[in-house]
């Protein structure tokens, strides 16, 4: 019997990637860009920046030749394992390590949908983009400002350079940290059992 059904899964899925395109639409049709637009919710910590992220995490960008395209189709193949693990493996998995994989596949899927459409339908593809499919650049918006600013130049690698301990997100990235989160948990709590075997 399975553990987790398919509705259940659905209902998160949709919930978690319906909640971020409407926040990133509202964000794109309502907020100023950049540092202009920024909106504090808890003091300097947390608040609201609209930024446009044209790669990966981060702002990661594959650096070749239709490196996007690249991008979309890891994302695209991601979303499809992700589907098989769910779906088709469900019976075989713990209701944790589903929860786990449906948020990352929201997450997934979130970001996916940035790229293949907001090209086309915002106009927010790069400017050196060779089309607009697929080369939409993700939004986001969720600040957490732990730290900013340029690292003393006696450190090694990264002196001098300014960083941002946790960057710009939306609700996809938050839904795809999460999931890592959980993979770390139940790696530890599948060692503890392990060990406690021996």
């Amino acid at each position: 019997m399975k553990k987790y059904h398919n509705s259940k899964i659905i209902m998160i899925l949709l919930l978690i990637v319906v909640l971020d395109q409407i926040t990133k639409l509202c964000v794109y049709n309502f907020m100023d860009y950049g540092n202009a637009g920024h909106i504090n919710i808890i003091g300097k910590l947390f608040g609201l920046t609209f930024i446009q992220n044209p790669g990966m995490a981060f702002g990661l960008q594959f650096n070749i030749p239709y490196g996007k395209l690249i991008l979309v189709g890891l994302r695209i193949f991601l979303s499809i394992v992700l589907c098989y693990a769910i779906f088709k493996k469900n019976t075989k998995l713990s209701s944790l390590e589903i929860i786990t994989f449906t948020f990352m596949l929201a997450g997934a899927i979130g970001n996916t949908i940035d790229c293949i459409f907001y090209g086309k339908f915002l106009n927010n593809a790069p400017i050196n983009a060779p089309f607009d499919w697929f080369y939409g650049q993700v939004i986001d918006m969720l600040d957490l400002h732990i730290y900013s600013g340029f690292l003393p130049s006696w450190i090694p690698f990264f002196g001098g350079k300014y960083i941002s301990l946790f960057p710009v997100g939306n609700i996809a990235d938050v839904a795809v940290l999460i999931s890592f989160g959980l993979l770390i948990f139940i790696s530890f709590s599948q060692k503890k059992k392990d060990s406690e075997k021996i």
